[in-house]
This record gives C-alpha cells, sequence and structure tokens, in this order.
C-alpha cells in the first residue's frame, strides 16, 4: 500500500456517504506497499477504517478481489479483511474517477521475519490453501490466479516479446536451462495437480502480527485459484531473507508452519527450489508492468533487479 492518490476530507467523506458511514475526523496517509494509495480514516463515531483507492485495477478486477475476500468470510477464514458494503450492497465504491475499496483497520503491525514468524506465515498460508475453491453454499466462481498474476505460462510467454528486458530473459533461461527444468516440466504439465486459492503475493510486509501470532493477512490483488506450490515459492522468497540472501533456516521454518496443516507431497519438494525462482520471475514481472514498462513509480522503475539478485541466492 502507498500514498499516489491525494484525497481531501472533503472526497472522503463524499465516499463514506456512499456507506452511510459517519463523516472522517482525520486522515492518515499510509506509506506502506506499493500499487495502491491508502489512508487510515479516523471516524466522528472514534472508529478507524482502511479507505483504499485502486491506482492499476479496474473495477471489475477489484470486484473479482473482494469476491474471493467475501467467499474466504463465508469459509470462515480468519485471517483476511471483509469489506464494507456500499449502501448499493457493492463491496467496491465507484465516485467520480475513483474506485477503490472500504475495509475494517486491520489488527498489528509488519514486524521483521525471524523463524516463529515465518512458521506462523507458512502455517496462515497452509490454512489458506485448505480453504475449498467452490462451495455449494456459494454461487461465486472465484477467479483463476492466471487472470490476474503471472504464472510460469505467462513468464514463459513475455520472454518471447521484444519488450522483455535482457537480465530478465538471462535469468529465466538460467532456470530453463538447469538439469531439473525438464522432471519439473513434466510434473507440472500432470492433470492431477492440486489447486487452492492462492494469495499470489504473500510478502512479510503483508503480514500483520501482535507478537508473534497473525492478526491479518493483506493485499490480495493477485489472489484466485492457482498452484499452492508456485504461492509458496512466491511467499517463501518474499519472507525468508537475511542479508539479502534466502536464509535456509528460516525457509525450513516457513515448511515446518505449512506442514502442520497441508503436507508437501513428495514431488513438490523435490521441485520447491524451482517454485521459489519462478516464485522471484513472478513477482518481478509484476514490478516490470507496473513500474518499468507502466508509469506507476519512477522511483521504483528498476525494482524487479532487487528480485533477479535474490534468484541467484537460490
Amino acid at each position: 500500500m502507498a500514498t499516489y492518490t491525494s484525497l481531501t476530507t472533503t472526497d472522503v467523506n463524499e465516499i463514506l456517504k456512499l456507506y452511510q458511514l459517519p463523516t472522517a475526523t482525520f486522515l492518515t496517509p499510509m506509506p506502506h506497499g506499493i500499487s495502491n494509495t491508502n489512508y487510515l480514516v479516523e471516524l466522528a463515531s472514534k472508529e478507524t477504517v482502511l479507505l483504499k483507492v485502486s491506482n492499476d485495477k479496474d473495477f471489475r478486477q477489484l470486484q473479482e478481489e473482494m469476491e474471493i475476500l467475501l467467499y474466504l468470510q463465508k469459509q470462515n477464514f480468519s485471517l483476511s479483511l471483509t469489506p464494507f458494503l456500499t449502501q448499493e450492497g457493492s463491496p467496491v465504491y465507484h465516485y467520480q474517477q475513483y474506485i477503490g475499496v472500504i475495509f475494517p483497520k486491520a489488527p498489528g503491525k509488519v514486524r521483521e521475519a525471524n523463524g516463529p514468524r515465518c512458521e506462523a506465515m507458512g502455517t496462515a498460508l497452509a490454512q489458506l490453501h485448505q480453504v475449498p475453491t467452490s462451495s455449494t453454499a456459494s454461487s461465486t466462481t472465484l477467479r483463476d490466479y492466471g487472470s490476474v498474476g503471472f504464472d510460469i505460462q505467462k513468464i514463459q510467454d513475455y520472454c518471447l516479446l521484444v519488450e522483455c528486458p535482457s537480465d530478465f530473459l538471462e535469468a529465466y533461461l538460467a532456470i530453463k536451462q538447469s538439469a531439473e527444468w525438464e522432471k519439473f516440466f513434466e510434473f507440472t504439465q500432470q492433470t492431477n495437480r492440486p489447486t487452492a486459492i492462492i494469495h499470489g503475493d504473500l510478502y512479510y510486509d503483508n503480514v500483520f502480527f501482535e507478537d508473534d501470532k497473525i492478526t491479518t493477512l493483506l493485499d490480495f490483488e493477485q489472489s484466485g485459484v492457482g498452484c499452492p506450490y508456485l504461492d509458496l515459492g512466491i511467499a517463501i522468497t518474499g519472507s525468508c531473507i537475511v542479508d539479502q540472501k534466502i536464509n535456509f533456516q528460516l525457509t525450513q521454518s516457513y515448511l515446518a508452519g505449512y506442514e502442520k496443516i497441508r503436507p508437501i507431497e513428495k514431488d513438490g519438494k523435490i521441485h520447491l527450489n524451482t517454485y521459489m525462482k519462478l516464485g522471484l520471475l513472478s513477482i518481478s514481472l509484476w514490478r516490470i508492468k507496473r513500474f518499468f514498462e507502466g508509469n506507476l513509480s519512477k522511483e521504483k522503475k528498476y525494482s524487479y533487479r532487487e528480485l533477479l539478485m535474490l534468484l541467484k541466492t537460490i
């Protein structure tokens, strides 16, 4: 989360009217994150809510994200936020040129990753992956991860394009030319590969803690039904870092926490390193699209290279 769109108190109060929420008495811009504008809004009722303005999603994409969060609520998954509904019953507001969401304030805060917290994050991710991808009690069809995130096929397709940065292509080719690639690719083509509701971006700064207990998983922008092993690879490489390197001990803690809830099959463990590498490419491509090719933030134009450097430590 970050502040790319400046809202006045008048703007915020007009948005709050769509929900019949009390007026705002104080706004606090939130610097955390990458591609949204977020404000903590203190209401006249003394309640605090999180107001989000989407800077790179259209109404449909935001609606689909909220459908996942509402579905998780119905499935009694307690670690995600549930959006407020407007007076018209929509989880997404539309005010002038702005679209966004209002959430309850998330309890807790981001904490530096350590062994117990990595274990807790692994357990939380496994709990998410255990949620059924469909329910007879719900008519909602959850979106596919590939419609918003960068899965293996999207990474491969991007590398064929002339606009693909040379360093990204080199990183992908290094993975593809490795000794384990052929068996990995055969594994991914099996029709009985497990799927799950995946987060798609569970870096440590998308997790709120109170002490070492997780209170909230944030930013489900890239969530959808997809490969849990890719999601695990993304999450590990976004959390288990010490001195700008993927740390083996933290990785083992993460996996221990995950397997408390959801055992990893033998082939999944064999190919985990490849999923970790592709997880770094996935988020790297997300940054390329928004910052290198796009103009969302000039300061972050080359931030994808930070992830390519991490890839060399696996």
